[in-house]
C-alpha cells in the first residue's frame, strides 16, 4: 500500500479524527490484533461470532499509526 496520511484516509471514508496527529503516515492496514505493528491503521470490526473492540488495548505497546474504531 503506498503510505498515505490519516487525513487523507478520514476524509476517504467520511470519518472523524477524534484525537492525534492527521499528518501521521499510514503504510498498512490491520484488523488482527497480533499482527498490528507501526505505520499500521488498525481497523475494529465488530462481526456475528467476535468483537474486535475487546482487543484495542492490546495495541498499545505496538505504536500503530492509528485505530479506527465504531
Amino acid at each position: 500500500m503506498e503510505a498515505r496520511s490519516l487525513k487523507f484516509i478520514a476524509e476517504a471514508c467520511d470519518a472523524e479524527i477524534k484525537s492525534g496527529d492527521a499528518d501521521v503516515l499510514v503504510k498498512n492496514i490491520c484488523t488482527d490484533s497480533r499482527a498490528a505493528w507501526e505505520c499500521f491503521l488498525f481497523f475494529s470490526i465488530k462481526g456475528v461470532k467476535f468483537d474486535v473492540h475487546y482487543f484495542v488495548d492490546d495495541l498499545s505497546d505496538k505504536n500503530v499509526s492509528a485505530v479506527f474504531i465504531e
